[in-house]
């Protein structure tokens, strides 16, 4: 799945990524498979966020989901600082598929990571 959201509240990178981070804390204790990483560009003020979280459904079946969030800073038309959340997520749903993406993902991860911290970031245009 790919996620592109723009923030435009006045808000910039650290504010975002540690909302995001505080969300994913609050889960401690109650997600076996949590954990994150963040990767941080002082040149481009850019920080890119690496996490795993599981859950089960409705259903109790399983799912383990990989993200990769970057968050680049971002001016409005109206001067207003913003961010653009660029991210990628994956996910395997049952015991057997996790097992499966689980162990792809050590040789997988890198390489999506870089893709996703040098992919063109898209252009948002919001009208009022």
């Amino acid at each position: 799945m790919l996620v592109i959201e723009v923030i435009e509240s006045g808000t910039d990178v650290a504010t975002a990524l540690a909302a995001q981070v505080r969300s994913l804390n609050q889960r401690k204790g109650k997600d076996p498979l949590l954990n994150l990483a963040i990767i941080q560009s002082r040149q481009t003020g850019e920080a890119l966020l690496d996490f795993i979280i599981s859950a089960k459904d409705s259903h109790g079946v399983a799912i383990a989901e990989w993200n990769a969030y970057r968050y680049a800073p971002r001016k409005s038309a109206d001067g207003r600082n913003g961010v653009i959340l660029f991210a990628v997520s994956h996910r395997a749903y049952g015991d057997a598929d996790i097992r499966e993406f689980l162990g792809k993902l050590k040789s997988f991860r890198p390489d999506e990571i870089n893709r996703v911290a040098q992919h063109p970031l898209p252009t948002a245009h919001l009208s009022r």
